[in-house]
């Protein structure tokens, strides 16, 4: 675990100096504590008192845009971390809930100075500085509402199943096949006829691998074949929410497993920046890696989009 959060610190606190200097560089986080999950929503109001927890606790040496620039940060003889970073933004809520609690010379521990909640604010809060390292990408086409709900209406029953795969849950896994069969099936029904022949060309192309991928889906049945199934399946959904976009307020967040199989990475879709790795179990997150987000609309998009 690259080494970060080294002056999360209270105002012109600094501690250890001299103990730092003989510190293994890779600050580790135990599997347990790394697995924990914000218990937090993403919504405005924590991110919101996650930033006066921040000011008043970090941003001296920090600063306040996350990089390390604070007006303490010049009598450290570590730089502080720049939490804008994919070394910081990877690793997972749990492990920088973790480094906030037990800090590491010269960066305080915050277990008695900031509550459990206020903690867990503070890494809500750490997320948005990533909104400039992340890559949110707009969807390839302009695509109306008409197409992008239905596309929407998968996404809770694709994360059902992600979830039960990440868990290991055959049983459960299997049961959440025929609501997101159904999600599938409903695309093949939109009527396209109102749109210009480009997207209703796509539309196609999209709904036909989406049906494809689902029938080798159904015809799996351990943990292990479906999880193969998976990638597929994934591959497909990514590729249509990429296209055409989707109606969710906040961005789909696309991950990517090096290791998944014996056939090399695969990719997954999540409403969430916490991944829970659908190849490999949820516990295992060091493979993991945020590849980019997915936006609902293009910048243009204000009406009803192209018409035929």
């Amino acid at each position: 675990m690259a080494f970060f959060l080294t002056a999360l610190a209270l105002p012109g606190m600094v501690v250890g100096l001299q103990a730092a200097n003989h510190q293994d560089p890779e600050w580790r986080v135990p599997s347990r504590a790394a697995r924990k999950k914000n218990p937090l929503p993403e919504g405005a109001s924590v991110i919101a008192k996650g930033k006066v927890v921040y000011e008043a606790q970090c941003v001296s040496c920090h600063g306040t845009s996350g990089v390390g620039d604070g007006v303490a940060a010049k009598d450290l003889e570590k730089h502080p971390g720049d939490l804008t970073s994919p070394k910081v933004q990877d690793q997972s809520d749990g492990a920088l809930f973790w480094k906030i609690t037990t800090g590491r010379a010269p960066m305080t521990a915050f277990g008695d100075t900031l509550n459990v909640e206020e903690r867990w604010q503070v890494v809500r809060f750490i997320r948005t500085f990533a909104a400039s390292q992340l890559k949110i990408l707009a969807p390839e086409l302009e695509a109306p509402e008409s197409l992008r709900l239905p596309l929407t209406n998968l996404q809770r029953p694709y994360d059902e199943l992600r979830l039960n795969l990440a868990k290991g849950d055959q049983k459960k896994a299997t049961a959440a096949l025929p609501a997101l069969s159904s999600a599938v099936e409903e695309l093949s029904k939109v009527d396209v006829t109102k749109v210009s022949d480009r997207l209703a060309s796509s539309w196609k192309q999209s709904t036909d691998a989406l049906q494809k991928a689902m029938v080798d889906m159904r015809e799996v049945s351990s943990v292990q074949e479906m999880r193969a199934s998976f990638g597929g399946l994934s591959s497909a959904t990514e590729a249509a929410w990429a296209r055409f976009g989707h109606t969710l307020e906040s961005p789909l967040f696309v991950f990517e497993c090096p290791k998944a199989s014996k056939a090399g990475a695969a990719r997954w879709v999540q409403a969430t920046r916490e991944p829970d790795n659908p190849y490999l179990g949820s516990k295992e997150v060091s493979c993991v890696q945020l590849i980019r987000g997915i936006a609902a609309t293009r910048p243009e998009d204000e009406g009803p989009g192209e018409s035929k």
